[in-house]
């Protein structure tokens, strides 16, 4: 038995090492191709674009070399997704010699539209091998309101503690809520490098990391790791010169507390939707606090230590916190990993279908 388990912890553990080799291969490669695409004046959010659809992808190579038998899962919507990444791909590197050809949110429209009817098309059991079933509303709904009020408590906070409320206030202006509103409608058509982040860090890493490292530690360790993967990102996009350290590591304080909140509601609800849902609200959101309408703001930031402070103890308290839910406490909430969907499929659909 302990051979066994042996065996199979040897397996988790180089299903693991491939799957960060090919995400980080990947968004390595294309930050240096960032980097060149930025010397000759371009933008870098198509690639910043791009890279959220890279942790998905290093799933599915990963699955795809490691033995497993796709006919038991959504092997047409994995392949779609791959063909999709390589046209998001080939567009970025487009841009890069056609620099006023905006392809982003065609792009993104784009591919979303044709993985999310592929999907639809899977037979039930294949997407509940893949944990890619319907998310349940009366599970999800209060999850994502809860994100949502500590979501808008932390600028709140600032504001508050800085005595000034005029960026905070301006978010529930008429034209900002409606904007709000249209995210929801327009989720079916965006969802794709939200969905691609969440089933790489969620439904893939994070019950192995549990499983090898405990619910808590595992988790941390998790945002860590997703934090050094923005690396690209925070030094060719998102942070202004002499700003690039202050970046990182505001970026990975903030991805310890949102792997943990993030990771709280995919236990609780057992739906990578939910994550993907509460992901997708996270990064457009933002704009709800800006002056203009514009992705551009987040690029090119200059951000000091003092705020770098702030932000990530705000971050930490709110979401943070959650590292003591039970979810992410017992290993009894443990999902099943990948692999574990693969050969006890029978029985987890069968488990799942008793849920209802």
């Amino acid at each position: 038995m302990e051979n066994n388990m042996k065996t199979k912890m040897q397996t988790k553990d180089q299903l693991i090492k491939k799957f960060l080799l090919i995400n980080f291969g990947l968004t390595f490669l294309f930050g240096l191709i960032l980097h060149f695409a930025k010397i000759r004046g371009g933008s870098g959010a198509d690639f910043a674009a791009l890279q959220m659809y890279f942790p998905a992808l290093a799933v599915i190579l990963t699955l795809m070399t490691s033995g497993v038998d796709l006919s038991k899962t959504t092997k047409r919507t994995y392949i779609i997704y791959i063909l999709a990444t390589c046209v998001f791909a080939l567009g970025c590197i487009i841009s890069i010699f056609v620099p006023d050809l905006n392809l982003t949110n065609g792009l993104i429209i784009g591919t979303s539209a044709v993985v999310f009817i592929v999907l639809l098309t899977e037979k039930k059991d294949k997407r509940l091998v893949a944990n890619l079933k319907r998310a349940k509303i009366k599970n999800s709904l209060p999850v994502i309101l809860l994100f949502l009020l500590l979501y808008f408590l932390r600028p709140g906070i600032s504001a508050a503690l800085a005595g000034d409320f005029s960026s905070f206030s301006q978010a529930f202006k008429v034209e900002k809520i409606a904007y709000a509103l249209g995210l929801v409608v327009g989720f079916p058509l965006s969802f794709l490098p939200f969905f691609g982040e969440e089933y790489g860090w969620r439904y893939f890493l994070q019950p192995l990391m549990q499983e090898k490292y405990g619910m808590r530690k595992g988790i941390i360790l998790l945002g860590i790791i997703w934090g050094l993967w923005h690396l690209p990102l925070n030094i060719f996009y998102y942070s202004a010169a002499g700003s690039q350290v202050q970046s990182l590591v505001n970026q990975i304080f903030l991805c310890i507390a949102y792997a943990i909140f993030f990771g709280y509601a995919y236990t609780k609800t057992g739906s990578i939707w939910t994550a993907t849902f509460i992901h997708y609200l996270n990064n457009n959101l933002i704009l709800m606090f800006t002056d203009i309408m514009d992705p551009s703001v987040i690029e090119n930031q200059v951000i000091s230590w003092p705020e770098v402070a702030m932000g990530s103890l705000l971050s930490l308290l709110l979401f943070g916190g959650f590292i003591f839910s039970k979810y992410l406490s017992h290993r009894k909430f443990l999902l099943a990993n990948p692999i574990e969907r693969f050969y006890s499929s029978e029985e987890i659909i069968l488990e799942e279908a008793n849920e209802k």
